[in-house]
């Protein structure tokens, strides 16, 4: 699949129409789909040498691409770019940023995106709490995991097996036994702890 759309985005730039944002955007998120997060860099690039300005939708396919191929320091290098062109990100792309970090454990950068979100005009979603608390998880902070998933209740949003599971084992890394059985215990009040299996 990731063939075709090179080829057709090179078949387009020989015989024409030249291929437009609408073109890169979809080939970006294409290569995204296929872990080619390479490829989707080299058309952002190829974009921006063709003076054509990518979207928000573009941004976030191509922060998504980096996310799956575990490039958190690309993803962040992109939001920045995004930055510079005066584009806000959206939920989708700050999710995304947050998951490239979780998917290295880069608990601080995935806590900076997550302060980042809370200024602008979204509320982060279920995705982007669970990735920054995962991450916190793997680097055994279990006092930020636990304030992210008090913000994710005054947000109301119903927590998910992921954030559960991850404040739950920072928890015990962190030898807060009691802590994470009165979790447990408030999960089960909640009605939370049936759909989820704690490990």
């Amino acid at each position: 699949a990731w063939q075709s759309a090179l080829d057709l985005l090179a078949r387009m730039r020989q015989l024409g129409p030249e291929p437009n944002v609408v073109h890169y955007s979809a080939a970006i998120a294409g290569f995204r789909r296929c872990k080619q997060w390479q490829l989707s860099l080299t058309s952002l690039a190829a974009m921006k040498h063709l003076r054509l300005h990518p979207n928000v939708m573009t941004y976030s396919a191509a922060i998504s691409a980096c996310e799956k191929g575990a490039q958190w320091q690309l993803a962040l290098n992109i939001l920045a770019d995004m930055h510079e062109a005066k584009l806000l990100p959206n939920v989708i792309t700050c999710s995304a940023a947050i998951s490239a970090c979780e998917k290295q454990a880069e608990w601080q950068q995935a806590l900076a995106l997550m302060v980042v979100a809370s200024k602008l005009d979204f509320v982060p979603d279920v995705i982007s709490f669970s990735a920054a608390i995962s991450a916190c998880e793997k680097s055994g902070q279990w006092t930020y995991a636990l304030d992210l998933l008090a913000g994710m209740m005054r947000a109301d949003l119903m927590p998910d097996s992921i954030a559960c599971n991850s404040v739950v084992s920072a928890c015990g890394q962190g030898g807060q036994w009691q802590q994470a059985l009165a979790l447990v215990a408030q999960m089960r009040r909640r009605g939370i702890l049936d759909a989820f299996s704690f490990g």
